[in-house]
């Protein structure tokens, strides 16, 4: 009895966690440039803007762990910086990933630093998915799958409002007149030139689950003005006004309206 009472206390001192897998990416700028000597954790850049953070492991000295043979979780957090660079943190949560074996992997998608408001020129002139608070005075923007590689905390925390916040609502986007039963909607905007190239939205979903199809096409404009001020016009009297630009990122940003929104439902 004794025996097999010490040899499992061998045993469970030889257990294995994972503090952090390998991981592995790349740092761009927002033309997609590689920036080097990027510190990412311990470890730095190369020219190519690649970086390798090794894995990490320790022993975990826990008998009754062998009991349960449960995981115990992971978290980890690494900073980014760059002199002249926004600041960010690759930050990961698994709930019994500190159970990966020798030589697990995570191979990072692509991180983009931004350095200062200029850098919202160039991002804008792509196609977004658009969401809205209740009032429609902040509209949140985002590219398709975004959140597939929203591995920093500060797209985290933007997710977390655009998730909770604008979902919900929105339903209250309408160009024409209030359609009660639409409970969801998807619009997107491709901004291109100065012009609203397409301006769409579809696939609403009534309460007793009927696919409705309600889109409208517009070509119409935008202008950026020096103080950083949207203005946009088109066909779609909800969107239409002047915005302030709140935070922005490579793959997100977010607006606030600057006056009410003229001949709407809402006001």
């Amino acid at each position: 009895m004794l025996y097999c009472i010490m040899m499992l206390i061998i045993a469970s001192s030889c257990i294995s966690r994972l503090a952090r897998p390998k991981l592995t990416g790349t740092i761009l700028d927002f033309e997609r440039n590689p920036i080097d000597n990027c510190t990412v954790g311990e470890t730095m850049t190369d020219k190519n803007g690649k970086f390798v953070l090794e894995e990490k492991r320790y022993n975990k000295f826990f008998i009754p762990e062998a009991f349960m043979l449960e995981a115990p979780p992971l978290f980890i957090a690494e900073i980014i910086k760059k002199e002249g660079y926004e600041q960010k943190e690759i930050v990961a949560f698994n709930k019994y990933g500190g159970g990966g074996g020798k030589g697990t992997t995570w191979h990072l998608d692509t991180i983009y630093l931004k350095k200062d408001i200029s850098d919202f020129q160039k991002i804008i002139k792509n196609k977004w998915i658009i969401r809205a608070n209740e009032t429609l005075d902040t509209l949140y923007l985002v590219r398709a799958n975004f959140n597939n590689h929203c591995i920093t905390r500060n797209c985290q925390d933007f997710y977390f409002e655009y998730n909770t916040s604008a979902d919900r609502f929105i339903e209250n986007f309408n160009s024409k007149k209030p359609q009660k039963k639409i409970i969801h909607k998807l619009i997107d905007i491709e901004f291109l030139s100065n012009d609203i190239t397409t301006l769409t939205y579809e696939n609403a979903r009534n309460h007793n689950n009927e696919t409705i199809f309600d889109t409208i096409q517009t070509q119409e404009q935008y202008n950026i003005s020096k103080d950083e001020i949207i203005e946009i016009k088109s066909e779609f009297e909800d969107l239409n006004g002047s915005y302030e630009i709140i935070l922005f990122d490579f793959d997100y940003f977010t607006i606030k309206r600057l006056s009410p929104i003229k001949n709407s439902v809402y006001e």
